[in-house]
């Protein structure tokens, strides 16, 4: 009886620190300034929208972007989210890099 308690305390402990997990998302973009402050806007208003959420708002020069995104993609160390043009996401697509978001449209968030 004594395990089953203590397993189910610790279940519920890993539940509690499930919901107070934070979520860290990488954004890559190529804007310039004041692209850069109107998505910093929707960058605040965002995580003030979901609590737990941060997200780390890199900007990379255009002149070096495809090349560095392209490199990250190959090692592994991909951003979550990355600005991309419409030529440019055929390429990253082809290569199987993009995310279908097929299955999340019609769905509610949360």
């Amino acid at each position: 009886m004594r395990t089953a308690r203590t397993a189910i305390t610790i279940f519920y402990c890993l539940l509690a620190a499930l919901a107070q997990a934070q979520v860290k998302l990488r954004m890559v973009v190529w804007d310039g300034d004041e692209s850069l402050t109107v998505l910093r806007g929707a960058i605040k208003r965002f995580e003030a929208a979901h609590p737990g959420v941060t997200v780390n708002l890199e900007h990379v020069d255009y002149n070096n972007y495809f090349q560095k995104l392209l490199a990250q993609y190959a090692g592994d160390t991909a951003p979550d989210v990355a600005m991309l043009d419409p030529g440019n996401f055929q390429r990253y697509a082809k290569r199987g890099a993009l995310l279908k978001l097929n299955d999340f449209y019609g769905q509610e968030p949360g």
